[in-house]
């Protein structure tokens, strides 16, 4: 038992067995606890609800199993399949009553299998919590305590409460304070002992261990049914032994690939110092380059700087005498504008103008839609009075009143008809619910006769049984009612009926047997051929006697007194078909009546509705033909004023147009010197930008400062240029010259320090000098290039030092290369021989291996072809091929058996099971 390192010990159950097992919110399943006894056969049964399909069978097997680890529930990859046990209302067909259950438990309690009193199994018992939700991840985990640690309660509802208080109190043992989950379940739990569960019927899933015993061979794989055999045979110990060797051969392979990855590691290592090498002779040349371009940029920006001076100079003076001229011009537009702008009489009578003819235009619009608003009133009202006169039908308002009284008292007499029509209806359906239950023989002894059905035992009730004569009605009725609801079976079949019976307290069952020696004549004949109720009948006929005034019988034995006189047959289902028939006929009579009373209520009551109608109609026209008078006269008042205010309408557009007219002239004029004026302001600003710039550009000219870094005069700076080749004096002091200068220099810094940029980097060996320059030579933003122009000549020269200093050093390095170079080769050619003799004695032993397998799967074919033939199969035989050994040295050597029967003698064995039978070995 291995300690952990959080204060639990593995394999925490031990030596235990399962005793007791309890779940709650699994499947169906009850909340109570089950007892189980160890080291026996367990048959679990139920009832679903139609057959013993959905009894939670399987759940339960499932639960076991769980508690047990079996492999088959995937615990490495968190057991998720478990979800599967939780309830769910769909499959219960429960939706609408309950919901899903978010989490639950199967809880098993561990006990010494060698504990046989209540005290020994209380101190060895150890309580296994499993919780298994739905909802929060991990899904699965669980916890355990010494000791019967159980949910209790009184009601389903109390148990599932307690679980959750229980589960609160059970401690954590897992890291951090928390919960272990699936994935250590086995070790933890069971460490390395055998958990055992076998099933002789289907279980919830296929077992994950090979069990040759457990289960049909068609229902394992290949490669489980050699791993039954090799453990049943040994071969599994020499299969891993193979495995030893595979693992050997690759650690020397693994040594080999090492050495070859250490070599081209140190090999890139060595071609990277050659590299820097070699990458510093070009930074010496790219140098020298630099320099010279460097001082040909210098000679052409000197000579630049003083042609862009002159030009600047004459380019100032002439935008000066522009922009004076342009803005004379503009105080002359202004002048104009404010001359035609300022007229406030003109912009008064416009303004009364258009607000007159708005004021008539808005009165005019409203005459108009209150004229239409009128004539549509008229309309309506005219056709709305037509056709309510047509509806009067030449009545008055005064019989109105009297038309309603008469509704009411129809309305009345209909309800009453409706009324007795309804009750008429119930009392025919119930009349013929009688009459199936008859001709069924469902109206005696329906729920026992049902039982019995279920049960699959032939009865009858007793009363359907016995046929009783017109003379024989008085006496045997009252002698055969308390066996009213009694049912009839064969003697046979006596006890299987009690059993069926037993949840239905006080049936009353008799055996069909027939009477010994001679039946009396007034015994009553049995109806079913079947049941012979003679020997019943007669034993009744002696125990009461027949009395008179009134008709009863009496029994001799206690004086019990039971009375007759009954009005119709009460046995014999005929007599009791033919009564409901007559019922049923006599009330569908009395239906008919209901319903004619009720027609002839409805005609009354749409008559009368009709006139009620008629009076409201001859009321609401009146009304109507008042309102369109009014309506009338109110159309010609606004008709008379709406030309009124037309004619006045027509006056003032025409005075509108013509102030429009003149406002758009006098607009246009203004608008014309106002664009003039905004062109030449525009030309004024642009002028005053230019000279600006320019004045600006001026100032900037750096003529002075580059004379005194080329170091000579302007006219030396001239010659200068005019001695380079001629596709060079074409060339540009910043785009050209600098870019040649700095593309050899970033040439020469990129040769000698190429992870300058990489502070971490085990080659950043930059001086702090150059590191200082550098930063300011490759800095960022827009005054880059005159920040990298200012910082080139120092730069130029630290880097020339610093490569004069790296010759003799760079010499030392070729040579050390070369020797370690040799060195390493050596050691390689070492590691490859050890690689081939690990290989060499692998494949050995791997040839007599195969050889030893094949040679015991013979015996286990042969074993399997003797046991076929012996129960009655015409022989089998197992195919194995030999496989190829895994390239991955962890996995073991898996081989894979197809077991082959022969389906007729001297025929060729195939890879499917007899479809009649499956034979399995004893032990």
């Amino acid at each position: 038992m291995a300690r952990t390192d959080d204060g639990y010990d593995d394999d925490v159950v031990g030596g235990r067995v399962l005793v007791g097992l309890q779940t709650v919110h699994i499947s169906r399943l009850s909340m109570h606890p089950i007892p189980i006894s160890a080291a026996s056969l367990i048959a679990v049964a139920g009832q679903g609800p139609k057959d013993s399909n959905g009894a939670g069978k399987s759940s339960l097997i499932g639960s076991a199993s769980f508690i047990h680890a079996d492999d088959q529930w995937r615990f490495n990859s968190g057991a998720t399949s478990a979800l599967d046990l939780l309830f769910t209302a769909e499959d219960a067909g429960q939706e609408g009553r309950w919901s899903d259950a978010k989490h639950g438990y199967i809880i098993g309690v561990f006990a010494d299998p060698a504990a046989d009193t209540l005290p020994t199994l209380q101190d060895s018992a150890l309580t296994v919590w499993i919780r298994i939700d739905r909802e929060h991840s991990p899904h699965v985990v669980f916890r355990w305590a010494d000791g019967l640690k159980l949910p209790i309660g009184r009601s389903e509802a109390d148990r599932e409460k307690s679980a959750d208080e229980t589960w609160a109190t059970l401690p954590k043992r897992g890291r951090r304070r928390g919960d272990l989950s699936a994935r250590e379940m086995p070790r933890v739990l069971f460490g390395d002992h055998v958990r055992c569960v076998s099933f002789l019927s289907t279980s919830v899933r296929a077992s994950a261990t090979a069990n040759l015993l457990a289960q049909p061979l068609n229902d394992l794989p290949a490669h489980r049914i050699f791993s039954a055999i090799a453990a049943l045979t040994g071969l599994d110990r020499e299969i891993e032994q193979e495995r030893v060797g595979r693992i050997r051969e690759h650690e020397e392979q693994r040594k080999v690939a090492r050495a070859e990855e250490l070599l081209g590691e140190w090999e890139e290592h060595a071609r990277a110092i050659e590299a820097s090498i070699d990458d510093r002779d070009e930074a010496r040349a790219a140098v020298v380059e630099a320099e010279r371009a460097w001082r040909s940029r210098v000679a052409v920006a000197v000579t630049k700087a003083y042609e862009e001076k002159q030009s600047l100079d004459f380019t100032i003076d002439r935008l000066a005498d522009e922009i004076t001229e342009k803005k004379d011009k503009i105080r002359e537009i202004s002048a104009q504008i404010n001359e035609v702008s300022n007229d406030d009489e003109f912009q008064q009578k416009q303004r009364l103008v258009m607000e007159t003819h708005r004021g008539l235009t808005g009165r005019e619009r409203y005459l108009e839609s209150e004229l239409a608003r009128r004539d549509d009133r008229i309309e309506q009202d005219l056709k709305k009075a037509d056709t309510l006169q047509e509806v009067a039908g030449g009545r008055g308002r005064s019989r109105g009143e009297a038309a309603l009284v008469e509704l009411e008292t129809a309305v009345a007499a209909q309800q009453d008809a409706v009324k007795a029509c309804g009750v008429a209806e119930s009392r025919v359906a119930a009349a013929a619910v009688r009459l199936r239950s008859a001709e069924a023989g469902e109206d005696l002894a329906q729920q026992e006769l049902h039982l019995l059905a279920t049960a699959g035992i032939e009865a009858i009730a007793v009363a359907d049984a016995v046929g009783v004569s017109d003379a024989q009605r008085a006496r045997w009725e009252p002698i055969l009612a308390p066996y009213r609801q009694a049912v009839v079976v064969s003697t046979e079949n006596l006890d299987a009926a009690v059993r069926a019976l037993v949840g239905e307290p006080g049936s009353v069952v008799v055996p069909a047997k027939p009477a010994k020696g001679r039946k009396p004549k007034d015994v009553p004949e049995s109806t079913d051929r079947r049941f012979d109720l003679s020997g019943f009948l007669v034993a009744l006929a002696g125990q009461y006697e027949l009395g008179d005034d009134p008709e009863r019988v009496t029994d001799i034995g206690s004086g019990a007194v039971i009375v007759g006189g009954f009005a119709e047959p009460t046995t014999g289902r005929v007599q009791r078909i033919s009564r409901a028939e007559f019922e049923l006929e006599n009330l569908r009579d009395l239906l008919v009546v209901s319903e004619q009373r009720k027609s002839a209520a409805d005609v009354v009551v749409r008559d009368a509705e009709r006139r009620v109608l008629g009076s409201r109609a001859a009321e609401e026209v009146a009304t109507i033909r008042e309102a369109i008078e009014t309506n009338r006269v109110e159309r010609e008042k606004i008709s008379t004023e709406l030309a009124e205010v037309q004619s006045k309408l027509d006056v003032a557009a025409r005075e509108r147009d013509k102030m429009v007219g003149d406002a758009a002239t006098r607009n246009g004029i203004v608008d014309n010197l106002l664009k003039e004026r905004d062109r030449f302001s525009r030309d004024v600003t642009t002028m005053q930008d230019q000279r600006g710039e320019l004045e600006a550009q001026r100032a900037q000219t750096q003529l002075g400062e580059l004379l005194t870094e080329w170091g000579h005069t302007l006219d030396e700076a001239h010659t200068y240029v005019l001695s380079l080749e001629e596709s060079h004096q074409t060339w540009s002091e910043n785009d050209d010259w600098w870019l040649e200068a700095d593309r050899q220099m970033s040439t020469a810094i990129a040769k000698c320090f190429p992870d300058r940029g990489d502070a971490a980097s085990p080659d950043n060996v930059v001086p702090s000098e150059l590191r200082n320059l550098f930063q300011q030579y490759h800095g960022h933003g827009a005054g880059r290039a005159a920040q990298a122009r200012q910082a080139f000549p120092a730069l130029r020269t630290a880097v020339a030092g610093y490569l004069r200093q790296q010759e003799t050093f760079d010499g030392h390095q070729r040579r050390q290369i070369g020797t370690e170079r040799t060195d390493r080769h050596k050691d390689l050619e070492g590691a490859r021989l050890g690689h081939g003799q690990a290989t060499q004695a692998a494949g050995a032993y791997r040839s007599s291996l195969a050889d030893a397998i094949k040679n015991r799967l013979k015996s286990v074919s042969d074993e399997f072809d003797r046991i076929d033939r012996k129960y009655g199969g015409y022989g089998a035989s197992l195919h194995y091929p030999v496989p190829e050994a895994p390239s991955d040295p962890t996995q073991p050597w898996t081989w894979e058996v197809t077991p082959q029967w022969r389906r007729a003698r001297g025929g060729k064995a195939a890879d499917r099971v007899q479809p009649a039978r499956q034979h399995r070995p004893d032990g």
